[in-house]
């Protein structure tokens, strides 16, 4: 699997990657390593965030944009 870089950018000291495939991967970096934040799938209903830290009820976006402020925002309250 190749993934190609969709966005880079940095949220309160913390530097995140997004990925694109037949989806999407956020990755939060570290020095020396990555961390993956959850994905986001495109479907009939929207945009399907998963959250790794958060695992349970099934969260919609309408955009891709917001779907990544959900991943960060979850990330932030979840985050080391």
């Amino acid at each position: 699997m190749v993934l190609a870089i969709a966005d880079e950018f940095v949220v309160d000291d913390k530097r995140f990657r997004l990925y694109a495939d037949d989806g999407w991967l956020l990755f939060r970096e570290h020095p020396d390593c990555a961390e993956c934040v959850g994905t986001i799938s495109k479907t009939a209903l929207g945009f399907l965030v998963t959250a790794w830290a958060l695992p349970g009820p099934l969260i919609f976006e309408e955009t891709l944009e917001e779907a990544v402020d959900r991943l960060v925002a979850i990330d932030g309250s979840h985050g080391r």
